[in-house]
């Protein structure tokens, strides 16, 4: 993914700071350097001379190279907020203000589409870096294998992925509590339409887990016709599919639990094309919130809370920090919607 000379200037670097250099202290020479890494010695004075523009290293003519400033406090000086799609500057303002709130206004913060990064990986491996993902794709978990690689500071937003650090809604405990609405509010017996997991929805392998564990400590009553977990590739269609199959049952569905929020509006008028509604036919728990249902009859929607996630932001970074603070996991319960 890098050039060489980058590759080389990010090993030198990194092996500086490991090993506690010191304002002063020399640095090995360029034959000893070329020897280290395989390389020209073209390549070493490129990515020596990258080092001294940075200001880590200061180099004398006819004299050895020294270090300048290793920046030993390791604070982070600009954090890159990484998204699927290329963040406008109205965008990186706005979660710049929502993720500090007016607190640690020394760090810069730079927001850039995955497609773009390419451009940005020798930048981000240097020091006084870390990268935020929002809401990141599997996609890219090779990506931050590579700045783990480089020791970049990294935190996953509503993704987890590996042992990475991030901050994520805590799916068994906001289902749980929903669907002890739901079955005390339309019964024990559950119908479940859910997104299927996959690549594109990756979060939904919790989710559909927690609705299984949580149906067990419930004792709610699930019966195999009742289950519908698909990739839906027809909204429309498969929802009006669905409905019809529930509806003409001769003992309706009381109690649904919809676990993808574009399936939402779509079953919804399905089911009023058979003349039954939420609320008075049938009760409706759903995750996420949706504006358009906000007081609705018999409607429960489980609204993430992404206002506490981005401000989670602030104690990842503390914790970057601290010597031990190398792993940080914070899950944050939904806020339940009942009408």
């Amino acid at each position: 993914m890098l050039k060489k000379t980058d590759y080389i200037q990010n090993k030198i670097l990194a092996e500086l700071l490991e090993s506690g250099a010191q304002k002063g202290d020399p640095i090995p020479s360029r034959h000893q350097l070329c020897r280290k890494y395989h390389c020209s010695r073209t390549t070493v004075e490129r990515a020596i001379r990258n080092l001294v523009e940075s200001g880590y290293l200061c180099a004398r003519q006819g004299a050895r190279t020294y270090v300048h400033e290793m920046r030993p406090d390791k604070r982070i000086h600009t954090l890159y907020l990484v998204a699927d799609t290329q963040p406008s500057q109205e965008l990186s303002l706005s979660l710049r203000d929502l993720l500090f709130q007016g607190g640690l206004s020394e760090i810069q913060v730079i927001g850039i589409g995955a497609g773009q990064l390419s451009g940005f990986f020798s930048r981000i491996c240097l020091p006084g870096n870390a990268v935020v993902w929002l809401m990141p794709s599997m996609s890219n978990i090779h990506i931050m294998d590579f700045f783990a690689a480089n020791k970049v500071p990294q935190l996953l937003l509503n993704r987890k992925y590996k042992t990475y650090s991030h901050v994520i809604t805590d799916s068994k405990a906001s289902i749980r509590e929903g669907m002890e609405w739901l079955i005390r509010k339309g019964g024990p017996e559950i119908t479940l339409i859910a997104q299927a997991a996959g690549t594109m929805h990756p979060y939904q392998y919790d989710r559909i887990l927690a609705f299984f564990e949580s149906a067990v400590e419930l004792k709610a009553e699930l019966k195999p016709d009742s289950l519908f977990i698909r990739e839906f590739r027809d909204v429309p269609g498969e929802i009006s599919e669905i409905a019809s199959t529930l509806f003409h049952r001769t003992r309706r569905p009381e109690s649904i639990f919809i676990l993808g929020s574009n399936l939402v509006i779509p079953f919804i008028t399905a089911s009023r094309s058979f003349g039954l509604n939420p609320g008075t036919d049938f009760k409706l728990l759903c995750f996420d919130r949706l504006e358009s249902l906000s007081g609705y009859p018999g409607i429960c929607m489980l609204a993430q809370r992404f206002d506490l996630i981005y401000q989670e932001v602030q104690r990842w970074i503390q914790v970057c920090l601290t010597p031990e603070g190398e792993s940080f996991h914070s899950e944050i319960k939904t806020e339940r919607m009942e009408f």
